[in-house]
């Protein structure tokens, strides 16, 4: 067989692929040239560090300071991606280096020829400043990290001759400032009108949880088995995971607010608006994850109660169709709040406007027809048992008509979350566009701490610090006063922080790079230049080695470790150059005090997750008793602030501890269960002691909430008197509400009650084992 020969150079497929290969090389070139142009944000925000770092150097050395390195460190540590960030940090930064400041001064003045009464005075502050900051948020948190770690370093660089402890302070403080206006003039002059960019992301961050939190109610009200508008799974446990999750991005977008209101600017609430409306939407996922079940069984109640309603609607009266439609009604005006979230400015603005009193509407229809279903339940008088027969408590189900009631109360609360929500987004966006025009509006709350947890990472600082200078003492090493001081400064940075044991480790990956690197500076780079310009070049050069990796989660806190160890590692100095055993020598103390860091938080307190947890439910629990205690009723928006903190203190520790995942989750899902829990039990308070419930269920009530008194729930005890006091109240409806026809809503009320005593048992009944602070809710297996 002959055989097929190429195609020749002049053929048309030949010169077809030719110059296709020709175009997709020249496309990859274009490609290319477009990536020098436009690089990655996180070879820019380096690019720009460097450049305010290597100003702070050469002003540093222009003034002759003799540690002109801690002014470039102070611009690699403080510099953040964002401008709010940034200002959040360099104001903290300050306060907590006056407060080190003042510290080292009056350790130095009180004990200056004894040693170990100044070690120990070292090690307190250090463990007070640790503990206090384990109580902080955000940047709050790194002052007190701050103060302690600063105190050390100017009390130990002194302690040599305390004569000059005030000079070691003025120093370091103009360190840190020369730094902090550098970073800060550096970041000004290339970022373009940063509080424009801050109220566009302060609206899509907060345009987006609403979206979400609004398609998962939707998702909650869809019938079984249909699926969710949100493109989400269709059973209960999916619906769960998703609010779950969803709080989660809530809270963490909580903190963020704080660094965007700083680059909006002052004179300004819209920080404050925008936080109450996370508040909103955090209270109407807390609702939906305790109610979901009676919202996502509307569609089979519906059906069930078709035969009892009837088909018209009369005077007085209310018809089954008229209840579909109310429901479908509710998925469509969710669907619109969802198109409201996609919307931006003055848009915005005017469709939430159009919104809201429409929400307050659905609201309304939704309470509208209890009264005639509660009408109607009367009017059909079945006979109930007065008390429930033995064993028949978690069997009972509650009659058709008043369990949809209970989901009608149910959706109308978390409308009025969604109401508020709406309306703070609407504020907060307006108040971006006219700053000042609402400055009396403040959202302040009062957060949960885990007071173990500060003092063991206090301990933990006091010990360490100890156990260095124990070691200084004995060896007299040369570095010994370093290894303190490095050793104090992790201790400090990384106790209050969550996943410390990936933090420290990152830290030391931070700090070995930065020897490697280090080493080769100067060795080669530093003895061969004279002038500032190519030790600028070369130092440059060293920094930009962490471009690629300063903005990603997983390695920017080590690439800020790297930055922050080479400036000291490469002893920069006006008058005199490192040589090779003066590095060696520090480069040893820092990496052995990182090394110590990372032994010591794995061996002393390391953090314990189911420990952590039990600590959570005793104090959640504990709060559940003071819910039920005679006197005023608590604040709701306290309860579910407290309970979402501690919500997001196991959550974001979580991966520390070496706990099965589903465990974990069924934790979580147990703390969301007793936060609305709480919630029925204050609404079950307030309807008492307003006077809106019948006198004769008053004691059956309190038999109630006697349960949760006392330091153990009995869920049995608890489960059959609920079910009595539900009976009670279907007993006594009739009489209550022609009692209480004089007060606005009697029926509403009732049906209110009703709804807390099944929502109590359910909640109470599914959670048995997280209720109960002597039972172990983590399986052996489950624990690494």
């Amino acid at each position: 067989m002959p055989l097929a020969l190429p195609p020749t150079s002049q053929s048309p497929e030949r010169r077809s692929t030719g110059w296709r290969l020709r175009a997709h090389q020249a496309g990859e070139a274009l490609g290319h040239m477009r990536q020098l142009f436009h690089p990655p944000a996180g070879v820019l925000f380096t690019l720009r560090t460097t450049f305010a770092a290597l100003i702070a150097l050469g002003i540093a050395f222009r003034m002759e300071l003799d540690s002109p390195a801690w002014a470039p460190l102070t611009v690699w540590v403080v510099a953040q991606p964002t401008r709010g960030e940034s200002l959040s940090k360099a104001r903290w930064r300050i306060v907590g280096t006056l407060g080190g400041g003042l510290f080292a001064l009056l350790l130095s003045a009180l004990v200056p020829q004894a040693p170990w009464l100044f070690y120990i005075g070292l090690a307190l502050w250090t463990a007070l400043c640790t503990g206090l900051g384990s109580f902080a948020t955000n940047f709050r948190a790194y002052a007190w990290s701050l103060a302690g770690f600063t105190g050390a370093i100017i009390a130990v660089d002194a302690a040599p001759d305390a004569n000059n402890v005030f000079t070691v302070a003025m120093s370091r403080c103009t360190y840190i400032m020369l730094g902090i206006v550098c970073e800060l003039s550096v970041a000004a002059v290339f970022s373009v009108d940063p509080s424009k960019q801050a109220r566009r992301a302060l609206h899509l961050s907060l345009m987006q949880a609403l979206r979400e939190v609004t398609a998962i109610v939707s998702a909650a009200l869809a019938p079984t088995g249909q699926e969710a508008t949100s493109g989400g799974g269709s059973n209960h446990t999916s619906l769960l995971a998703q609010a779950e999750q969803q709080l989660g991005a809530v809270l963490a977008l909580d903190n963020r607010i704080e660094f965007l209101a700083l680059e909006i600017g002052p004179h300004t609430r819209a920080g404050d608006h925008a936080r109450a409306a996370l508040a909103a939407l955090g209270s109407a996922l807390v609702r939906v994850f305790g109610t979901a079940l009676r919202l996502r069984g509307h569609a089979q109640l519906l059906r069930e109660a078709a035969p009892l309603l009837g088909s018209s609607s009369a005077a007085g009266a209310i018809s089954f169709a008229e209840l579909a439609t109310l429901f479908r009604q509710a998925r469509a005006l969710l669907a619109r709040v969802q198109d409201c979230a996609a919307m931006k400015g003055a848009t915005f603005q005017q469709a939430a406007a159009l919104l809201v009193p429409q929400l307050h509407a659905m609201r309304e229809a939704c309470l509208a027809p209890i009264p005639a279903l509660m009408q109607r339940s009367l009017a059909l008088g079945r006979p109930m048992p007065a008390t429930p027969e033995a064993g028949s408590a978690h069997s009972e189900t509650l009659p058709v008509l008043a369990a949809l009631q209970v989901g009608l109360t149910s959706l109308a609360s978390v409308l009025a979350d969604l109401v508020t929500a709406l309306a703070q987004a609407s504020a907060s966006a307006r108040a971006t566009r006219a700053p000042g025009a609402d400055g009396s509006f403040r959202f302040a709350r009062r957060p949960w701490h885990d007071g173990v947890y500060a003092w063991q990472n206090g301990l933990r600082a006091f010990l360490c610090v100890l156990m260095t200078a124990y070691v200084y003492e004995v060896t007299a090493w040369t570095e010994g006063l370093p290894y303190i001081i490095y050793t104090a400064v992790i201790c400090c940075v990384f106790g209050p922080r969550p996943m410390q044991k990936a933090a420290t480790m990152g830290y030391l990956y931070g700090t070995l790079a930065a020897a490697a690197v280090a080493f080769w500076v100067v060795i080669l780079g530093i003895p061969s230049v004279r002038t500032f310009e190519p030790l600028a070049l070369i130092i440059g050069a060293a920094l930009m080695l962490s471009a690629p990796f300063r903005t990603r989660p997983s390695t920017g806190p080590a690439c800020v470790t790297y930055g922050f160890m080479l400036m000291l590692m490469c002893g920069l100095d006006n008058q005199r150059d490192m040589n090779e055993i003066q590095y060696f020598n520090k480069a040893l103390s820092e990496i052995l005090s990182s090394a110590s860091a990372v032994v010591a938080f794995r061996t002393i307190f390391p953090f314990n997750l189911p420990q952590a947890a039990f600590r959570v439910r005793r104090s959640m629990l504990g709060d559940l008793h003071l819910l039920v205690r005679p006197g005023p009723v608590p604040d709701e928006a306290r309860w579910i602030s407290r309970s979402l903190d501690r919500f997001a203190h196991l959550a974001t520790r979580a991966g520390e501890t070496r706990v099965d995942e589903g465990a974990v989750r069924r934790f979580l899902y147990g703390l969301l269960a007793t936060l609305a829990l709480g919630l029925n039990l204050l609404r079950l308070r307030r309807l008492m002691q307003a006077g809106l419930l019948p006198p004769g269920l008053k004691p059956v009530l309190e038999s109630v909430l006697g349960c949760f008194a006392g330091r153990r729930i009995d869920v049995p005890v608890l489960i059959t008197r609920v079910h009595i006091a539900r009976l009670a109240l279907l007993k006594l409806a009739p009489e209550a509400v022609t009692a209480l026809a004089g007060k606005e809503g009697a029926a509403l009320n009732i049906a209110y009650a009703l709804g807390c005593l099944l929502g109590i048992e359910q909640l109470v009944e599914n959670n048995q084992a997280f209720l109960d602070p002597t039972h172990s809710i983590w399986r052996p297996e489950e624990v690494g």
